[in-house]
């Protein structure tokens, strides 16, 4: 038999490097309780982030709203993703368009940007039921954000679909997303039922393994039913509160770990009817140079607010119903049409005496083009569309029905604002037309089960108005049909009264640029562009 021959030094080193490699390539983010700080991939790691929501912002724009934040020196970007807007219906799913949350998630590791995700299942947000289908109303018992099995259910089955498309973007599996949070500011909801939450906790771990950071974010006064053990407990409050206590409240549930505030305000939402809330660039840029100095991470709520397109608004009960309004921009750093303010310039300051930011100018603001003034011509009543809105015709019913048990979940005023009764006269056999709009259900407060519709019958004398006749309006389904039917010219009302459909189209003789909707004047208006071409004469023709 012949002799073994020795392995030669490039045999060992080679091995050697196959040990090593494994060690080497693995990527971690956890926390480090003895030094009361985050690791990653093993050094100490303090984030500064900022919240930008993919739903609030047009597809094509993310890159450019992705860029600047990081050009602003933040290192993460922090996200919630609602549930009703990607399963419109039961067993449903939509992630194409600017619902492409993968497409998202790649756009922030383009920008160099870590991703915190929010994926609820309630987010609040200001988003259309805290980002709760509304079809969940469709059991009329059924008791949200609880461990009400028929809740529970629809939460697995939503989760079993969405978490297995963010598990390879997971940071130790090669993707970007850091740390996860659970619910969201739970301790603020009258349930506190800690069940629901061991179930999220042990649904979450299930389906994304044990080493991704699962944490929790509560207000002050949320911490007791808010956290959970295994879940890090962070905080949120903004430039206003005192710092001090919040934090040593945090030290409470957390006596070892990073400092977080998870939502630090830069400015706060707007409601229906009031002025347009801002924050002090002083107050803001203060606060956050005070955390720093704590070494604590934190992320902006909001760094780029955005707007609330379609019918996704979310509202507050506080004492009475405030719906919010259709611009999400929040006086944050980077404003609704995307462009860099003073408030950005003032953050960034802060931020460059702690950790390094890149060099190279921010962006300019985008162009923007006037159109108007634009006159507007009537085409016709609401009733005279009826058959292209409800093309499957009227739902009859003995008594009224709410929006879920029709199915309008999205569409269709009752101002629970003012009063409650409106008393009518008519003759005999008069026919009673009720127009409803959901003005957005409630996002955060008590955030009950928020039914919309005629909750009630409504009463003649003391008779319950019977057999109604229910249209469920579907005005996307109009605008996809505007033009091939060159609506109904000879409806054109001579004297508007009610809701009426209006029209114009405008040319765009340059290059197109962003633009901005004035309607002095006007009480209340859903506004629909749609965008066609027409070449002619040298000019393309937009409406």
């Amino acid at each position: 038999m012949a002799p073994k021959k020795p392995l030669c030094l490039l045999s060992l080193l080679l091995l050697l490097l196959t040990l090593l490699l494994p060690q080497a390539d693995t990527r971690s983010f956890v926390i480090d309780r003895e030094h009361d700080t985050f690791l990653l991939d093993g050094a100490p790691f303090r984030y500064v982030s900022g919240s930008l929501h993919y739903f609030r912002v047009p597809r094509v724009l993310w890159a450019d709203r992705l860029f600047k934040m990081q050009m602003s020196g933040l290192n993460a970007v922090q996200l919630y993703v609602p549930w009703n807007y990607h399963e419109p219906e039961p067993g449903v799913y939509n992630f194409n368009g600017s619902r492409d949350l993968i497409a998202f998630l790649k756009e922030a590791s383009v920008a160099n940007l870590l991703v915190i995700l929010r994926p609820g299942p309630y987010i609040c947000a200001e988003w259309e039921m805290g980002g709760l289908p509304a079809w969940l109303l469709r059991k009329p018992n059924i008791h949200l954000r609880t461990s009400d099995p028929d809740f529970l259910a629809a939460v697995d089955s939503w989760f079993k679909v969405l978490l297995p498309k963010i598990h390879p973007w997971l940071y130790h599996n090669g993707g970007n997303i850091i740390s996860i949070q659970v619910e969201n500011e739970y301790g603020s909801y009258q349930a506190c039922d800690f069940d629901y939450m061991k179930h999220l906790a042990g649904l979450f771990r299930a389906l994304l393994g044990e080493e991704i950071l699962l944490f929790t974010t509560d207000g002050p006064q949320g911490l007791k039913c808010g956290s959970l053990k295994g879940l890090y407990a962070t905080v949120d409050f903004g430039p206003a509160d005192n710092m001090t206590k919040i934090f040593a409240l945090q030290r409470k549930y957390e006596p070892h770990g990073p400092l977080v505030n998870s939502e630090y305000y830069t400015g706060w939402l707007d409601y229906w009817g009031q002025n347009h809330s801002t924050r002090s660039i002083k107050d803001v840029t203060r606060g956050l140079e005070k955390m720093l100095d704590m070494g604590a991470s934190v992320n902006m709520y909001m760094f780029h607010g955005g707007t609330n397109f379609g019918y996704w608004n979310g509202a507050d009960e506080k004492g009475h119903f405030l719906p919010i309004t259709t611009s999400y921009d929040y006086d944050a750093p980077i404003s609704e049409a995307g462009d860099v303010t003073f408030k950005l310039f003032a953050l960034r300051d802060v931020i460059s005496q702690f950790q390094e930011i890149p060099l190279g100018p921010l962006p300019p603001s985008s162009p923007k083009m006037m159109l108007g003034p634009l006159t507007l011509h009537p085409d016709g009543y609401l009733l005279d569309f009826l058959h292209l809105l409800c093309p499957q015709g009227p739902i009859h019913s003995i008594l009224p029905m709410t929006f879920e048990a029709v199915k309008q979940v999205f569409q269709g005023v009752l101002e629970r604002n003012t009063k409650r009764k409106v008393f009518l006269t008519g003759k005999m056999g008069a026919k009673l037309d009720v127009l409803l709009e959901n003005m957005g259900r409630l996002s955060f407060g008590s955030n009950y089960s928020d039914f919309k519709g005629l909750l009630q019958a409504p009463l003649l004398g003391q008779t319950i108005l019977t057999q109604w006749l229910i249209f469920p309006l579907k005005v996307d389904q109009l605008v996809k049909r505007w033009f091939p039917l060159q609506l109904l010219k000879n409806s054109r009302p001579k004297t508007p009264s009610g809701p009426i459909f209006y029209s114009t189209t405008f040319p765009i003789l340059d290059s197109v640029k962003d633009t901005f909707l004035f309607l002095p004047e006007w009480t209340k208006v859903l506004l629909v562009v749609v965008v066609g071409m027409r070449m002619g004469g040298g000019k393309t023709e937009k409406s």
